[in-house]
């Protein structure tokens, strides 16, 4: 065998043997990518059907809860009109007596005892929590975090209520003041806590399922 034609064999054998070197390891890379993108895919899929049990357990529990709550901010509604600062009737008791009988459960006989019995919200957020903490929202889509974030940020308000409203209730006197800051800080509970279960959670539940059958 010549050594011109000797040669030629050596390096198309280097270069075969190059060329498999360099598509092994471009193997290797993308194997790994799509090993991790598979991982990535599984942990996202895990934290959206997480935030989706919990989205729906707040959204079960708080039909009995805001039905209750509406009552008592009805009850203190109407009776504050009966009462004068120092909490005292100052309406005949003709007057006082259907709303006495309407709300029984949450007024005396003579109508100068008032009782304040409600439920808290306490709305979970652990999924949501653990999902910002491990840094899996970064990997979703855009607009899918987006309705997240809008949810997860009224439903902290509704909570944030709940604070205000143990607060307002640490603090009652016998004073008509402080029964109308209770009635404040319900209604605006009330009002965000309908508006995050007819409005919010369904669009998010709608965007997650969207995503999850993709």
């Amino acid at each position: 065998m010549s050594d011109d034609k000797k040669k030629k064999i050596e390096w198309l054998n280097h270069f075969v043997g190059f060329v498999s070197v360099v598509l092994g390891v471009l193997m290797a890379f993308w194997l790994n990518s799509w090993n991790e993108s598979r991982k990535e895919s599984g942990s996202i899929e895990t934290a959206l059907r997480n935030i989706k049990n919990e989205i729906e357990r707040n959204q079960t529990g708080m039909d009995s809860i805001l039905a209750k709550n509406k009552r008592q901010r009805d009850m203190l509604e109407e009776y504050l009109e009966f009462i004068d600062e120092d909490m005292k009737v100052k309406v005949p008791k003709e007057r006082l007596n259907p709303l006495v009988e309407k709300y029984a459960d949450f007024l005396s006989a003579d109508g100068m005892g008032v009782k304040i019995n409600l439920d808290l919200l306490q709305l979970s957020e652990v999924a949501w929590v653990t999902t910002h903490r491990t840094g899996i929202l970064a990997a979703i889509d855009f607009e899918l975090a987006f309705t997240l974030e809008s949810t997860y940020d009224l439903q902290e308000k509704v909570n944030s209520f709940d604070d205000t409203i143990i607060s307002e209730l640490r603090n009652v006197s016998g004073k008509k003041e402080s029964f109308q800051k209770i009635y404040r800080a319900l209604d605006i509970e009330i009002n965000l806590a309908t508006q995050l279960k007819e409005r919010e959670y369904p669009k998010a539940l709608k965007a997650i399922n969207e995503q999850l059958q993709r």
